[in-house]
Protein backbone atom coordinates (compact mmCIF):
# COMPACT_ATOMS: atom_id res chain seq x y z
CA UNK A 1 0.00 0.00 0.00
CA UNK A 2 2.57 2.38 0.69
CA UNK A 3 4.72 1.88 -2.29
CA UNK A 4 1.69 2.28 -4.24
CA UNK A 5 0.98 5.38 -2.27
CA UNK A 6 4.78 6.90 -2.85
CA UNK A 7 4.09 5.83 -7.06
CA UNK A 8 0.94 7.92 -7.58
CA UNK A 9 1.96 10.62 -5.59
CA UNK A 10 4.97 13.18 -6.59
CA UNK A 11 7.30 13.22 -3.66
CA UNK A 12 10.01 10.77 -5.67
CA UNK A 13 10.05 13.01 -8.53
CA UNK A 14 10.19 15.86 -5.44
CA UNK A 15 13.36 14.16 -4.18
CA UNK A 16 14.93 13.57 -7.00
CA UNK A 17 14.66 17.48 -7.88
CA UNK A 18 16.28 17.99 -4.44
CA UNK A 19 18.59 16.03 -4.31
CA UNK A 20 20.49 17.18 -7.93
CA UNK A 21 19.25 20.62 -7.31
CA UNK A 22 21.78 20.67 -4.61
CA UNK A 23 24.52 18.65 -6.29
CA UNK A 24 24.58 21.17 -9.70
CA UNK A 25 24.37 24.13 -6.77
CA UNK A 26 28.50 23.11 -6.85
CA UNK A 27 28.76 24.15 -10.11
CA UNK A 28 26.58 26.62 -10.89
CA UNK A 29 28.76 29.82 -10.06
CA UNK A 30 30.95 27.69 -13.28
CA UNK A 31 27.74 29.39 -14.94
CA UNK A 32 26.08 32.21 -12.81
CA UNK A 33 26.55 35.42 -11.28
CA UNK A 34 25.29 34.91 -7.68
CA UNK A 35 22.40 37.37 -8.56
CA UNK A 36 21.08 34.54 -11.11
CA UNK A 37 21.45 31.28 -9.34
CA UNK A 38 17.97 31.50 -7.90
CA UNK A 39 16.58 32.65 -11.05
CA UNK A 40 17.28 28.85 -12.82
CA UNK A 41 16.82 26.18 -10.36
CA UNK A 42 15.86 23.85 -13.14
CA UNK A 43 19.03 24.15 -15.24
CA UNK A 44 21.05 24.27 -12.11
CA UNK A 45 19.23 20.69 -11.28
CA UNK A 46 19.96 20.02 -15.17
CA UNK A 47 23.56 20.60 -13.89
CA UNK A 48 23.26 18.12 -10.52
CA UNK A 49 22.01 15.05 -13.00
CA UNK A 50 25.63 15.67 -14.70
CA UNK A 51 27.54 15.89 -11.61
CA UNK A 52 26.17 12.46 -10.40
CA UNK A 53 27.93 10.93 -12.95
CA UNK A 54 31.50 11.56 -11.49
CA UNK A 55 30.11 11.17 -8.48
CA UNK A 56 28.49 8.18 -8.72
CA UNK A 57 31.78 6.28 -10.86
CA UNK A 58 33.95 7.04 -8.12
CA UNK A 59 31.79 5.63 -5.38
CA UNK A 60 31.48 2.61 -7.60
CA UNK A 61 35.05 1.59 -7.23
CA UNK A 62 34.51 1.11 -3.84
CA UNK A 63 31.35 -0.37 -3.36
CA UNK A 64 27.88 -0.87 -4.83
CA UNK A 65 25.28 2.14 -5.26
CA UNK A 66 22.98 1.31 -2.74
CA UNK A 67 20.01 2.48 -1.06
CA UNK A 68 22.03 3.62 1.80
CA UNK A 69 24.51 5.12 -0.63
CA UNK A 70 21.43 6.91 -1.92
CA UNK A 71 20.58 8.82 1.50
CA UNK A 72 23.98 9.38 2.55
CA UNK A 73 24.41 11.09 -1.30
CA UNK A 74 20.90 13.09 -0.01
CA UNK A 75 22.16 14.25 2.86
CA UNK A 76 24.90 15.76 1.54
CA UNK A 77 22.97 17.42 -0.83
CA UNK A 78 20.37 18.74 1.43
CA UNK A 79 23.85 20.50 3.36
CA UNK A 80 24.93 21.96 0.09
CA UNK A 81 21.55 23.15 -0.01
CA UNK A 82 21.79 24.61 3.14
CA UNK A 83 25.09 26.54 2.57
CA UNK A 84 23.47 27.76 -0.33
CA UNK A 85 20.60 28.49 1.56
CA UNK A 86 21.08 32.94 0.98
CA UNK A 87 21.10 32.48 -2.58
CA UNK A 88 18.21 30.49 -3.19
CA UNK A 89 15.81 30.89 -0.30
CA UNK A 90 13.71 33.63 -2.29
CA UNK A 91 13.05 31.32 -5.18
CA UNK A 92 13.21 27.79 -3.62
CA UNK A 93 10.21 27.24 -2.03
CA UNK A 94 8.28 28.57 -5.38
CA UNK A 95 10.28 26.19 -7.40
CA UNK A 96 9.43 23.00 -5.31
CA UNK A 97 5.72 24.77 -5.22
CA UNK A 98 5.81 25.02 -8.76
CA UNK A 99 7.47 21.26 -9.50
CA UNK A 100 4.57 19.84 -7.08
CA UNK A 101 1.79 21.24 -9.34
CA UNK A 102 3.15 20.05 -12.61
CA UNK A 103 4.17 16.47 -11.55
CA UNK A 104 0.57 16.64 -9.89
CA UNK A 105 -0.94 17.33 -13.14
CA UNK A 106 1.27 14.59 -14.76
CA UNK A 107 1.02 11.48 -12.39
CA UNK A 108 -1.97 9.94 -14.64
CA UNK A 109 1.09 9.45 -16.98
CA UNK A 110 2.59 7.18 -14.64
CA UNK A 111 -1.00 4.67 -15.46
CA UNK A 112 0.33 4.09 -18.61
CA UNK A 113 3.50 2.93 -18.07
CA UNK A 114 4.18 0.00 -20.54
CA UNK A 115 7.54 -0.14 -20.97
CA UNK A 116 10.33 0.51 -23.24
CA UNK A 117 13.22 -1.82 -24.66
CA UNK A 118 16.13 0.45 -24.83
CA UNK A 119 15.37 1.27 -21.12
CA UNK A 120 14.78 -2.26 -20.67
CA UNK A 121 17.77 -3.09 -22.19
CA UNK A 122 20.05 -1.19 -19.82
CA UNK A 123 18.54 -2.13 -16.81
CA UNK A 124 20.56 -4.54 -15.78
CA UNK A 125 23.63 -2.38 -16.14
CA UNK A 126 21.40 -0.48 -13.21
CA UNK A 127 21.05 -3.52 -11.08
CA UNK A 128 24.60 -4.59 -11.84
CA UNK A 129 26.18 -1.17 -10.24
CA UNK A 130 23.57 -1.50 -7.48
CA UNK A 131 24.23 -4.50 -6.24
CA UNK A 132 27.88 -4.77 -6.97
CA UNK A 133 30.84 -2.77 -7.07
CA UNK A 134 32.39 -2.11 -10.08
CA UNK A 135 33.98 -5.94 -11.81
CA UNK A 136 36.97 -6.74 -13.38
CA UNK A 137 36.25 -8.10 -16.96
CA UNK A 138 32.34 -8.00 -16.61
CA UNK A 139 32.40 -8.06 -20.40
CA UNK A 140 33.29 -11.50 -20.78
CA UNK A 141 29.57 -12.19 -19.05
CA UNK A 142 27.94 -9.92 -20.82
CA UNK A 143 29.28 -7.30 -23.18
CA UNK A 144 26.44 -4.68 -22.57
CA UNK A 145 27.30 -4.35 -18.94
CA UNK A 146 30.48 -2.64 -20.35
CA UNK A 147 28.99 -0.27 -22.36
CA UNK A 148 30.10 3.51 -22.61
CA UNK A 149 26.91 4.49 -21.49
CA UNK A 150 26.76 6.76 -18.66
CA UNK A 151 23.26 7.86 -18.02
CA UNK A 152 23.33 3.95 -16.32
CA UNK A 153 25.52 5.52 -13.38
CA UNK A 154 22.89 8.40 -13.04
CA UNK A 155 20.39 6.29 -13.23
CA UNK A 156 21.64 3.95 -10.21
CA UNK A 157 22.12 6.39 -7.72
CA UNK A 158 18.57 7.19 -6.93
CA UNK A 159 17.93 3.70 -5.59
CA UNK A 160 15.28 4.73 -2.83
CA UNK A 161 12.05 3.63 -1.88
CA UNK A 162 10.85 1.53 -5.15
CA UNK A 163 14.52 1.62 -6.42
CA UNK A 164 16.44 2.43 -9.00
CA UNK A 165 15.01 -0.12 -11.49
CA UNK A 166 11.46 1.06 -10.72
CA UNK A 167 12.23 4.65 -10.80
CA UNK A 168 14.89 4.31 -14.09
CA UNK A 169 11.45 6.17 -15.96
CA UNK A 170 10.92 8.51 -13.53
CA UNK A 171 14.26 9.59 -12.98
CA UNK A 172 14.72 10.38 -17.12
CA UNK A 173 11.30 12.01 -16.44
CA UNK A 174 12.52 14.75 -13.82
CA UNK A 175 15.37 15.50 -16.33
CA UNK A 176 12.50 16.02 -18.97
CA UNK A 177 10.11 17.94 -17.20
CA UNK A 178 13.06 20.47 -15.75
CA UNK A 179 14.82 20.63 -20.24
CA UNK A 180 11.21 21.63 -21.05
CA UNK A 181 11.23 24.14 -17.75
CA UNK A 182 14.26 25.33 -18.31
CA UNK A 183 14.11 25.95 -22.30
CA UNK A 184 10.85 27.68 -21.64
CA UNK A 185 12.72 29.64 -19.03
CA UNK A 186 14.68 31.01 -21.40
CA UNK A 187 11.98 31.74 -24.23
CA UNK A 188 10.71 34.18 -21.53
CA UNK A 189 13.81 36.09 -21.09
CA UNK A 190 15.16 36.66 -24.60
CA UNK A 191 13.97 39.58 -26.58
CA UNK A 192 15.56 38.08 -30.14
CA UNK A 193 13.10 36.60 -32.88
CA UNK A 194 15.36 34.42 -33.60
CA UNK A 195 15.87 32.86 -30.45
CA UNK A 196 12.16 32.46 -30.04
CA UNK A 197 12.26 30.68 -32.81
CA UNK A 198 14.70 28.57 -32.33
CA UNK A 199 13.64 27.79 -28.77
CA UNK A 200 9.76 26.87 -29.90
CA UNK A 201 11.14 25.14 -32.55
CA UNK A 202 13.27 22.89 -29.55
CA UNK A 203 10.52 22.62 -27.32
CA UNK A 204 8.10 21.96 -29.87
CA UNK A 205 10.16 18.75 -30.86
CA UNK A 206 10.61 17.66 -27.40
CA UNK A 207 7.48 17.43 -26.14
CA UNK A 208 6.32 15.42 -29.82
CA UNK A 209 8.78 13.00 -29.73
CA UNK A 210 8.96 12.67 -25.91
CA UNK A 211 4.74 13.19 -25.08
CA UNK A 212 4.57 9.41 -23.24
CA UNK A 213 6.77 8.51 -20.41
CA UNK A 214 7.51 5.21 -21.40
CA UNK A 215 8.99 6.38 -25.19
CA UNK A 216 11.80 7.73 -22.90
CA UNK A 217 14.71 5.45 -24.41
CA UNK A 218 17.95 5.48 -22.86
CA UNK A 219 19.46 8.02 -25.46
CA UNK A 220 17.35 11.02 -25.36
CA UNK A 221 19.59 12.46 -22.28
CA UNK A 222 22.35 12.52 -24.66
CA UNK A 223 20.25 14.53 -27.43
CA UNK A 224 18.53 16.98 -24.92
CA UNK A 225 22.09 18.31 -23.84
CA UNK A 226 22.95 18.71 -27.31
CA UNK A 227 19.80 20.55 -28.29
CA UNK A 228 21.13 22.91 -24.97
CA UNK A 229 24.41 23.05 -26.15
CA UNK A 230 23.35 23.58 -30.05
CA UNK A 231 21.26 26.23 -28.73
CA UNK A 232 23.60 28.65 -26.71
CA UNK A 233 26.26 28.49 -29.38
CA UNK A 234 23.42 30.09 -31.48
CA UNK A 235 22.94 32.26 -29.00
CA UNK A 236 26.62 33.15 -28.09
CA UNK A 237 26.79 34.37 -32.15
CA UNK A 238 23.36 36.46 -31.64
CA UNK A 239 24.20 37.87 -28.11
CA UNK A 240 27.53 38.49 -27.40
CA UNK A 241 26.33 39.57 -23.53
CA UNK A 242 27.52 37.12 -20.67
CA UNK A 243 30.06 35.52 -23.27
CA UNK A 244 32.13 33.81 -20.13
CA UNK A 245 28.83 32.01 -19.08
CA UNK A 246 27.69 30.62 -22.15
CA UNK A 247 31.34 29.74 -23.63
CA UNK A 248 31.18 27.63 -19.98
CA UNK A 249 27.45 25.94 -20.34
CA UNK A 250 28.44 25.11 -23.86
CA UNK A 251 31.60 23.32 -22.88
CA UNK A 252 29.38 21.45 -20.18
CA UNK A 253 26.52 20.20 -22.03
CA UNK A 254 28.60 19.18 -24.88
CA UNK A 255 31.16 17.23 -22.73
CA UNK A 256 28.68 15.30 -20.71
CA UNK A 257 26.48 14.40 -23.62
CA UNK A 258 29.77 12.75 -24.64
CA UNK A 259 29.99 10.92 -21.69
CA UNK A 260 26.32 9.56 -21.72
CA UNK A 261 26.49 8.61 -25.47
CA UNK A 262 29.77 8.50 -27.09
CA UNK A 263 27.98 9.44 -30.90
CA UNK A 264 27.53 12.72 -29.20
CA UNK A 265 30.98 13.17 -30.64
CA UNK A 266 29.54 14.75 -33.74
CA UNK A 267 29.12 17.75 -31.68
CA UNK A 268 32.77 18.31 -32.13
CA UNK A 269 32.88 20.14 -35.45
CA UNK A 270 30.45 22.68 -34.37
CA UNK A 271 32.70 23.48 -31.15
CA UNK A 272 35.40 24.06 -33.75
CA UNK A 273 33.77 26.76 -35.20
CA UNK A 274 33.15 28.26 -31.48
CA UNK A 275 36.84 27.81 -30.98
CA UNK A 276 37.88 29.83 -34.17
CA UNK A 277 39.29 32.64 -32.06
CA UNK A 278 41.40 30.41 -29.54
CA UNK A 279 42.95 32.43 -27.59
CA UNK A 280 39.98 34.90 -26.76
CA UNK A 281 37.81 31.62 -25.87
CA UNK A 282 40.72 29.83 -23.97
CA UNK A 283 40.60 32.81 -21.50
CA UNK A 284 36.91 32.55 -21.01
CA UNK A 285 36.42 29.13 -19.39
CA UNK A 286 36.54 28.22 -16.24
CA UNK A 287 39.67 26.57 -15.08
CA UNK A 288 37.60 24.80 -12.34
CA UNK A 289 35.45 23.03 -15.24
CA UNK A 290 38.60 21.89 -17.28
CA UNK A 291 39.33 19.69 -13.63
CA UNK A 292 35.60 18.76 -14.10
CA UNK A 293 35.88 17.46 -17.12
CA UNK A 294 39.19 15.92 -16.87
CA UNK A 295 38.68 13.98 -13.81
CA UNK A 296 35.04 12.76 -15.25
CA UNK A 297 36.37 11.76 -18.25
CA UNK A 298 39.29 9.97 -16.71
CA UNK A 299 36.79 8.15 -14.48
CA UNK A 300 34.58 7.44 -17.29
CA UNK A 301 37.65 5.24 -19.67
CA UNK A 302 38.41 4.10 -16.06
CA UNK A 303 35.63 2.78 -15.59
CA UNK A 304 35.50 1.15 -19.29
CA UNK A 305 38.86 0.06 -18.73
CA UNK A 306 38.07 -1.97 -15.83
CA UNK A 307 34.84 -3.78 -17.14
CA UNK A 308 36.17 -4.98 -21.00
CA UNK A 309 39.89 -3.75 -21.13
CA UNK A 310 39.18 -1.04 -23.45
CA UNK A 311 39.32 2.74 -23.11
CA UNK A 312 35.86 3.22 -24.79
CA UNK A 313 33.70 -0.36 -24.98
CA UNK A 314 32.69 -1.29 -27.96
CA UNK A 315 35.85 0.95 -29.90
CA UNK A 316 37.67 -2.15 -30.93
CA UNK A 317 40.30 0.83 -31.83
CA UNK A 318 40.56 1.25 -27.88
CA UNK A 319 41.12 -2.21 -26.84
CA UNK A 320 44.34 -3.30 -25.41
CA UNK A 321 45.80 -6.67 -25.88
CA UNK A 322 45.29 -9.66 -24.07
CA UNK A 323 48.14 -10.05 -23.76
CA UNK A 324 48.88 -6.98 -21.92
CA UNK A 325 45.42 -7.20 -20.23
CA UNK A 326 44.64 -10.53 -19.64
CA UNK A 327 40.55 -9.83 -19.24
CA UNK A 328 40.60 -7.45 -22.54
CA UNK A 329 37.93 -8.36 -24.69
CA UNK A 330 39.37 -7.22 -27.81
CA UNK A 331 39.22 -10.86 -29.20
CA UNK A 332 35.73 -11.17 -29.31
CA UNK A 333 34.38 -7.57 -30.13
CA UNK A 334 34.15 -8.48 -33.64
CA UNK A 335 31.67 -10.79 -32.49
CA UNK A 336 29.04 -8.28 -31.31
CA UNK A 337 25.68 -7.90 -32.79
CA UNK A 338 25.78 -4.40 -32.68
Amino acid sequence: MINKIIFFSPLTELIICIHVLGWGLLVSNFFYIKEDIKKNLSEIAIFGFCLTLPITQLANFFFPISELYFYISFLVSITILYNFKYLIKENFIQWLIKLSLIFIILIPIKYVIKGNEDLYYHLPKVELINEFKIIFGIAHFDYSLSFTNGWAHVSSAFNFFNGASKNLYLTSFVFFVLTIITFFNYLKRTNLNNIKIFLLIIISFLLVKFYRIQEFGNDYHAIILLLFSQFLIFQYYLNYKNNILLVNKIIFFSFFAIMFRIYSLFIIPTLFILFLNKEKIFKLINKKLIILTFVTFSLTILTSFINSGCIFMPIKQTCLNKEIISWSYINKIDNLNM
